[in-house]
Formats: structure tokens, C-alpha cells, sequence
């Protein structure tokens, strides 16, 4: 697939997670992150989609960093500094939030 960038998450020398973008009209879509389950909860999926996000803010300033949290998710992305933009939605049975960090 040619339309996204896709990266491995490593801790070390092993890989802990995955994340990718997409480049939209009005900014960049953060999709598909994950953080294996062992790892969850010790601060590396903030510290990954914080990093992730600068290094794309950094890169393309001015933009907006879209992603699509699911509800159980959302609180996270709020502490990493997301804002909810609009009404929530249904997708693939899953109450979804549309979030975006300006840079």
C-alpha cells in the first residue's frame, strides 16, 4: 500500500508496538497504533504517539494531527494532549471519537 507510512514501535531491541499515517487535505491521520498488551500502562504508548505526533507536527508545521479514538481509548488521548472535534460516531460496532492536535 503506497497511501501510508507504517512504523514498528521498538523497546530496545524488541518491537512493543505499531502506528501509521496518512496524509489528508487538511493534516495528517494517525491510524492503527497499537501497544502490545504488556506494555500497556507504563507510560510507552504516551511517550510513542507523543513523539510521533511532534515528529510529524515538527515536520509538516503548520498541520493537524487527526485520529479516531475509540471510547475506551479516548481519555488516553486526551492526557496526550488530543481535543475532541466533533460528534461521536460508530464504526466497525465501535463508538469512535474524531481528535486532532494542532501544530
Amino acid at each position: 500500500e503506497k497511501e501510508s507510512k507504517n512504523y514498528l514501535i521498538y523497546l530496545k531491541d524488541n518491537p512493543i508496538g505499531c502506528i501509521r499515517y496518512r496524509k489528508y487535505e487538511d493534516g495528517y491521520k494517525i491510524e492503527r497504533f497499537a501497544i502490545l498488551k504488556e506494555y500497556r500502562n507504563k507510560g510507552y504508548g504516551k511517550q510513542s504517539i507523543t513523539y510521533f505526533a511532534d515528529m510529524l507536527g515538527k515536520a509538516f508545521n503548520p498541520c493537524n494531527i487527526y485520529l479516531h479514538a475509540q471510547e475506551n481509548s479516548k481519555d488516553f488521548y486526551l492526557k496526550c494532549g488530543f481535543t475532541v472535534i466533533g460528534e461521536a460516531f460508530i464504526e466497525g460496532h465501535v463508538l469512535h471519537y474524531p481528535m486532532v492536535k494542532k501544530y
